[in-house]
């Protein structure tokens, strides 16, 4: 992935990728769960999509008796493992001559497009790991468990402790941090002692017009959304759940019709395909 992406140079920068990456994260957590399994085609795009997402798309056990647990944890090791490859790619573009001419003009904005795809990935498994039920025993008393596993009680174990943990640093220095950047950076280049970033926030805020790189952390605050709802309603009231969804998209792909944010008009033309492809999707789902 990382290999691909920075020598043929498919970075958030380039305009389309961030069409297909918003489209894929509103699909993987509104309609692809509840399309036929049976359907070659749909079994092949729910991978596709997962995988944009940063899943395999079907179960994954590394020993007997993984728990739950054990396995959700392991949801961001992969993140952080790509971000680490490209971190040393830059490292090594200072000291090797040949790997700077390969990688040095696309590496940080391959790094804020891996950031980007990790995003959508880092929140869902953050906010599985809050998720709490309350049930009642035999004798009538109510204990909290966790969502993801109702053998393990909220808080109570050690390794959903842990994992808590490392859910609200996620949140705090990560979730929360990048909406801020890629929503408000224009702004924070005002300041002299960030234009070090520059290429940074650039690769987010690149394609719009220049008044309009907010656009991007609108987006992104609408994928937080559409994941908070598929999270607490996914199992209560699926047709809730979409209308929750579907009835902030719609603003979203009429505003973005009518503003026209991205520099090239055929970028906002894409789009808008995207995001009315979802309306459709979503809409066929409820009725």
């Amino acid at each position: 992935l990382v290999t691909v992406l920075l020598f043929f140079r498919l970075t958030l920068s380039e305009g389309p990728l961030a069409s297909i990456i918003l489209t894929n994260n509103i699909i993987a957590v509104s309609t692809i769960d509840y399309l036929d399994d049976d359907n070659v085609f749909i079994s092949g795009m729910r991978i596709f999509v997962s995988l944009m997402n940063l899943n395999l798309g079907f179960p994954l056990c590394f020993y007997d008796g993984m728990t739950t647990p054990i396995k959700t944890g392991l949801q961001f090791i992969f993140p952080v493992y790509i971000w680490t490859i490209v971190i040393v790619f830059i490292v090594l573009s200072r000291y090797s001559i040949r790997i700077s001419n390969q990688t040095a003009a696309s590496s940080v904005q391959v790094l804020s497009t891996l950031l980007h795809l990790s995003f959508s990935k880092l929140l869902i498994t953050s906010i599985d790991i809050l998720i709490y039920a309350r049930v009642k025993t035999g004798n009538n008393d109510t204990i909290t468990i966790w969502y993801g596993d109702g053998s393990v009680v909220y808080l109570q174990d050690n390794e959903h402790f842990i994992l808590f943990s490392i859910a609200i640093v996620t949140l705090v220095l990560f979730i929360l941090p990048y909406i801020i950047i890629v929503t408000f950076g224009n702004y924070f280049l005002r300041w002299k002692h960030l234009h070090h970033f520059r290429s940074f926030i650039e690769s987010f805020h690149g394609p719009y017009k220049h008044t309009l790189g907010y656009w991007f952390g609108v987006r992104v605050i609408v994928v937080v959304y559409i994941y908070i709802v598929f999270t607490v309603l996914r199992g209560v009231d699926v047709s809730l759940m979409l209308f929750l969804q579907v009835i902030i998209v719609i603003p979203l792909a009429l505003l973005q019709t009518y503003v026209k944010p991205f520099r090239h008009n055929g970028l906002n033309k894409l789009d808008s395909f995207c995001l009315f492809v979802v309306i459709v999707q979503i809409i066929i789902a409820l009725l």
